[in-house]
């Protein structure tokens, strides 16, 4: 995980001769100091915790959190009072507002500081923020209005993997690939370490372990839809790369083999047949960390010039498959 230190890019923006009392900071309240954060979601759990550590809550002073009312939340604010005693070299107490871009993931965190490109981020102060009960001090906000959204110039951005990663395939819509030298204008430093995995349907699981059981790579004492850990079964680097890379279309196509017996997937003894017999991938955006570590580990894209690139949404075949699904951003 990269990003510019928030304790450094605070006291970059500390501003002098701005004290006062101390109270709950509501949409009408103008800020001393404004932080925008834009890039991965990974970490969104992570910051607010963070957030919830570093600000002031109390009856005097609670803190308000802001959000776009969605699920998963790509738009998100925080409005709080920061102190000398938490924040070291804070000169006097501070309304902070920090706002956090999540919407296009990791590379929304490193093109736009490379590029000093504006990007859309939350605006608590279009009158588009409602309380979603009162005293909770949570705001739900509509951003599809005018000026829901604003241009702003990222201070600091968070990503999954390496800004270099930002480059083939997954290059956000709208900037250029990052090169090494767009890598040098950027502060980098290493905050926390991220495990991601992959996730499957409950029809793929299942299937899975039935084969695996029957070889032997699980144990015969697995029951069929265990979620324990010694229980689960898992997919080869191969059979990853197949699929991501849209080389294994149908789940007829993917193939298991047994007492020396090639069968596939769908005709394996105990197997019950899919709805559909096309295989479906849901991706993220271009751009996205969780995209490009996948990419990395799986395909070598984009560290290797002749690495097989990730199935496009564009190619999504409904008719021979394979589905490919892009979420929200």
């Amino acid at each position: 995980m990269k990003k510019h230190l928030l304790s450094a890019a605070l006291m970059a923006m500390s501003l002098t001769g701005f004290s006062g009392n101390s109270m709950a900071w509501g949409p009408s309240t103008t800020p001393d100091l404004e932080l925008f954060m834009s890039g991965a979601t990974a970490m969104d759990n992570a910051i607010t915790a963070m957030f919830d550590n570093l600000c002031e809550n109390t009856v005097a002073e609670p803190k308000d959190y802001y959000r776009d009312g969605t699920a998963g939340a790509s738009y998100r604010a925080f409005f709080c009072t920061l102190t000398p005693a938490k924040i070291p070299g804070l000169s006097a107490s501070k309304k902070v507002l920090f706002i956090k871009r999540s919407a296009g993931g990791s590379a929304q965190g490193v093109n736009p500081l490379v590029e000093e490109a504006k990007i859309d981020a939350l605006n608590i102060f279009n009158n588009n923020c409602v309380e979603t009960a009162v005293g909770s001090r949570t705001w739900n906000c509509t951003i599809n209005n005018p000026n829901d959204l604003l241009k702003k110039n990222p201070n600091i951005g968070i990503s999954d993997v390496d800004p270099f990663m930002f480059r083939g395939p997954n290059t956000p819509d709208g900037f250029s690939p990052i090169t090494q030298a767009g890598t040098q204008l950027l502060e980098i430093r290493p905050v926390a370490a991220l495990l991601f995995g992959l996730p499957v349907t409950n029809g793929l699981y299942e299937a899975l372990q039935i084969v695996q059981i029957d070889k032997g790579t699980l144990p015969s004492t697995c029951t069929i839809g265990s979620y324990t850990e010694a229980c689960m079964p898992s997919l080869s680097t191969h059979q990853i790369a197949s699929l991501i890379s849209g080389q294994v279309k149908k789940w007829s196509e993917f193939n298991v083999s047994f007492n020396g017996k090639n069968y596939p997937l769908t005709q394996y003894p105990g197997v019950t047949l899919p709805g559909s017999d096309l295989v479906h991938f849901c991706k993220r955006v271009a751009g996205s960390g969780t995209g490009a570590q996948q990419y990395a580990k799986f395909l070598n894209s984009p560290c290797t010039r002749c690495a097989l690139p990730p199935i496009e949404i564009s190619a999504d075949n409904p008719i021979d498959g394979p589905r490919v699904l892009g979420n929200s951003g």
